[in-house]
C-alpha cells in the first residue's frame, strides 16, 4: 500500500503498479536528490530516460521521469510522424522535457532518421538495441508497451547499445556495401551471358579462360553482327590464345546454332555488363577518396613480435645475457635438456622432469600481457 516501506512503485502510467519486496529506504523524491530504487534492488541509474518504438509512418515515444510522489515513477507516451522535420521537433521537446538518455530498437533503414535527428541534440547517450536483446529479458513485450519497456530496461541499466559509425564512416560502408551488390549483379550478368552461349551451341567458356575477355568479347561482337565463321572467328584470338591447339578448338568451338534471338540476349547482357563494370570502376574512386580521410595505420612492431611467438613459440627473441661458456653441440631438433643437479643422475627417473616442448616456451613475464577485469553484461538474476 502507499506510504508503506515495502512497497515499490515500478511504473505509473494513470494508476500505479506497486511490488512488495523487502527493500531499503534509498528511494528519494526527484528534486535533485539521489535516484530511486525498484523491484528488490534494482537500481535507476538515470533519472530521465525515453524510449521510442520505431515504425515507417509513426514512432511512439515514452517518457520515464520521477513521479508526483517520492518512491513513484511515471511513464508518459507520446506520438510523432517519421518526417525529419517533425524528428527534429520531438527531439528538442524531450530536451525541453530534462531527458537526457534515449533508446530505440535497430529497425533496419527507419532508425537511421530518428537517431540522427536526436544526434543533433546534446543528449547524454542515444542507444539503438538488438532487438533480441530486449525479448531475452523477463517480461511482456507488445507492440503497444514497446516503447516504455524499452525505456524501463534502460533506466535500470539492463541494455546496452550497439555500436553506430560516424557518419563518414557510415558513408564508406554504404559505398563499400553497394559495391558488393553491384559486383555480384555483373558475375550474374555474366553467368547468363555464358548460358546463352551454351543455349546457342557455342562452347567459348570451354576454351577461354573467361567470356569477358579482350578477344572473347571481339568474337561475341562479331557473332552479333552476322559471322557465323569458326574460323574467322577463332582469328580473332590474341596473345595465348593463338597457339596452334587452341585455335583449333576455337574453330570448333564457335560454330554453332547462333540465331537473331541469341544475338539479342547476347547484346543486352553485354550492354549490362559494361554499364555495371564502369559503375564498380566509380564506386572504386569514391570509396578511395572516403577512406582517404583516415590515415593507414601501422603495424605495432611489438604485437608483430607478439603474434609470430604465438604461431611459434620458440621464435620469441629472449634476452641472451652473457653467453655461457662454450660447451659441447647439441644435435638440431633435440629437445632441449635442463641442466644436471647434482646427485641426479642421468638415467634416473624422469617423471619430475619438464616436457621437452616446455624449455621452448616464454617465460610467464615474456607472455602476452593479461588485460585488467573487464566489463561485462549483468543479467537481471545477478543484479537482484
Amino acid at each position: 500500500m502507499p506510504g508503506t516501506p515495502r512497497c515499490r512503485c515500478v511504473r505509473v502510467c494513470q494508476s500505479p503498479v506497486l511490488i512488495r519486496g523487502p527493500g531499503r529506504r534509498r528511494a528519494c523524491s526527484h528534486r535533485g536528490l539521489a535516484l530511486q530504487e525498484v523491484a528488490d534492488g534494482m537500481r535507476v541509474m538515470y533519472e530521465r530516460v525515453a524510449g521510442i518504438d520505431v515504425h515507417k509512418d509513426m514512432i511512439k515515444v515514452a517518457i520515464r521521469s520521477p513521479g508526483d510522489k517520492p518512491w513513484t515513477r511515471k511513464t508518459e507516451i507520446l506520438e510523432y510522424r517519421t518526417f525529419y522535420g517533425v524528428l527534429q521537433e520531438m527531439a528538442r521537446e524531450l530536451r525541453r522535457r530534462g531527458v537526457t538518455h534515449v533508446v530505440m530498437e535497430a529497425s533496419g533503414v527507419y532508425t537511421e532518421p530518428v537517431y540522427y535527428a536526436l544526434c543533433e541534440q546534446d543528449f547524454t547517450e542515444v542507444a539503438v538495441i538488438n532487438p533480441v536483446h530486449a525479448k531475452a529479458l523477463k517480461g511482456h513485450k507488445t507492440d503497444a508497451k514497446d516503447c516504455a519497456r524499452l525505456a524501463e530496461l534502460f533506466e535500470c541499466g539492463l541494455l546496452r547499445g550497439s555500436y553506430i559509425p560516424p557518419a563518414e564512416q557510415k558513408e564508406v560502408r554504404d559505398l563499400t556495401r553497394y559495391r558488393i551488390k553491384t559486383v555480384q549483379a555483373r558475375t550474374s550478368e555474366i553467368q547468363r551471358l555464358g548460358k546463352a552461349l551454351e543455349s546457342a551451341g557455342i562452347k567459348l567458356g570451354s576454351v577461354a579462360s573467361e567470356i569477358t575477355g579482350k578477344a572473347s568479347t571481339a568474337m561475341i561482337e562479331a557473332l552479333i553482327d552476322g559471322e557465323r565463321r569458326g574460323g574467322v572467328l577463332a582469328d580473332l584470338a590474341i596473345g595465348r590464345m593463338r597457339s596452334a591447339g587452341k585455335l583449333a578448338d576455337l574453330s570448333m568451338a564457335l560454330t554453332g546454332r547462333f540465331t537473331g534471338h541469341h544475338a539479342t540476349l547476347c547484346r543486352l547482357h553485354l550492354d549490362r555488363i559494361k554499364l555495371l563494370g564502369d559503375a564498380v570502376g566509380g564506386l572504386d574512386d569514391r570509396i578511395a577518396a572516403g577512406a582517404a580521410r583516415w590515415p593507414q595505420a601501422r603495424p605495432d612492431r611489438r604485437r608483430r613480435d607478439l603474434h609470430q611467438a604465438d604461431a611459434d613459440p620458440g621464435r620469441l627473441v629472449r634476452d641472451p645475457g652473457p653467453r655461457p661458456a662454450a660447451g659441447p653441440v647439441q644435435p638440431a631438433g633435440a629437445p632441449l635438456r635442463r641442466a644436471e643437479e647434482p646427485g641426479r643422475e642421468e638415467k634416473g627417473d624422469h617423471r619430475d622432469r619438464a616436457h621437452p616442448a616446455q624449455d621452448r616456451l616464454p617465460g610467464p613475464q615474456e607472455r602476452h600481457p593479461v588485460p585488467g577485469p573487464g566489463r561485462r553484461l549483468l543479467y537481471p538474476a545477478e543484479l537482484c
